[in-house]
């Protein structure tokens, strides 16, 4: 796999990456605008955006006009936002490239914000916010980054509540859109079997990729400095439910651009439950008969990330539950990681990326969300460890009194 980086007159990065092995074109389009860029008076408006460039411009004035250019060529096309990012993406057969980028970049930049559309779609976020508020699981999570994330931005939220949703007005999202969604703010992505000038002649014809770079002139400095939280835990109690859903987490001051150390952080991660022979899946499920969904992940923002255990059960097994994997983390804590252990994470490691590097989509993601931050790294490029890089991270902060407790019950 081959890739290029340029940069447009606007400050729009592009990066290409060529694969002869393919048929199709991903393309991802990622914008530096999250929850944490708006302030108390645009809580929910990165998200709601984000629904309404579905919903129409000026060249394709209606929703179903944009749809139908994705699903008559049977193109898959989505999006999401983050705390601190929103991602457009799409994928397609490469016949078809010119259609889906054009129609993205309309909609990055010309979307109209019709008043009958948004009072639709404010009620869509709206059953969206409702759906997740079931969720015990999602709310157990969002429970435990307050506590995580505690004073900051980052701890709320990404959707807002209803109260804010039905607050945020046309002219507040229409500046809020006009702010952010700059190409200056964005990477544009795109993985391909086409030759790079088929490509970049497509974007030099498009106005708002060549036009004058622009500087953001923000509407809210996002609040980031994280503080002690007032407590470690945080328990709820909702009649009803069938189980207990418990979530721990380590909270860790690098992001993305400490290569090394996240990197670390997702072996940790594997080690302790990302797989069926994990330590605390192994001893909850295995040797004690609790849990039936038993997990852990990574969190890497810009500047901070967050290791994440989660697990449901019984109501009864609350107490032992965490005895459990408390008793686990504090072997790591106190025993470290062995050299042999090591290897065997980053051989497992290394064979889930060369897996990953299959999938088209998941490479062009990746460049997109990670140079706007200005990571530039291969994902594939193998990290040199040993064990006293891997305990220094457990020791400095995975001590078990740094934990985070979230717990929902009955």
């Amino acid at each position: 796999m081959r890739n290029k980086i340029i940069t447009f007159p606007s400050g729009l990065k592009f990066i290409y990456n060529n694969d002869k092995n393919i048929n199709t074109t991903s393309i991802v389009i990622s914008c530096k605008v999250g929850s944490i860029n708006e302030g108390s008076e645009y809580y929910g408006a990165a998200h709601l955006i984000e629904h309404m460039l579905f919903k129409g411009t000026l060249r394709h004035p209606t929703s179903d006009s944009i749809s139908k250019v994705f699903d008559e060529i049977g193109a898959y096309f989505n999006a999401y936002t983050d705390t601190y990012i929103t991602a457009y993406v799409a994928k397609c057969q490469s016949d078809d490239y010119n259609r889906c980028i054009s129609v993205l970049f309309d909609m990055l930049c010309c979307s109209s914000f019709v008043s009958t559309e948004l009072d639709k779609e404010k009620n869509v976020v709206i059953e969206e916010i409702l759906e997740d508020s079931d969720s015990i699981s999602s709310t157990c999570i969002a429970q435990l980054n307050k506590l995580l994330y505690y004073n900051s931005d980052y701890a709320r939220s990404v959707s807002g509540s209803i109260k804010d949703i039905k607050n945020l007005t046309r002219d507040k999202l229409f500046k809020f859109y006009k702010t952010y969604y700059k190409p200056s703010n964005m990477v544009l992505s795109i993985n391909t079997n086409l030759n790079f000038n088929i490509i970049k002649k497509l974007l030099d014809n498009i106005e708002f990729i060549n036009s004058k770079s622009e500087n953001i002139k923000h509407i809210h400095k996002p609040l980031i400095n994280i503080l002690k939280p007032p407590r470690t835990s945080i328990k709820k109690h909702i009649n009803g439910i069938q189980q207990t859903h418990l979530a721990l987490g380590f909270f860790f001051p690098f992001g993305i651009n400490d290569v090394k150390s996240t990197y670390i952080i997702n072996l940790l991660s594997r080690y302790l439950g990302q797989t069926m022979t994990s330590i605390i899946y192994i001893a909850l499920r295995e040797q004690a008969g609790i849990g039936y969904s038993i997990w852990s992940s990574i969190d890497t923002k810009p500047e901070y990330s967050s290791l994440i255990v989660y697990t449901s059960f019984e109501h009864t097994k609350l107490k032992k539950s965490i005895d459990i994997i408390m008793d686990r983390i504090s072997t790591l804590y106190n025993q470290g990681i062995s050299l042999k252990d090591l290897k065997k994470l980053q051989n497992a490691e290394y064979k889930s990326l060369l897996m990953k590097a299959e999938n088209p989509m998941y490479i062009a993601d990746y460049y997109a969300n990670n140079i706007l931050f200005n990571n530039y790294n291969n994902p594939f490029t193998i990290t040199k460890l040993d064990t006293d890089d891997v305990n220094k991270i457990i020791k400095k902060y995975m001590d078990p009194l740094l934990c985070k407790i979230s717990i929902i019950t009955k």
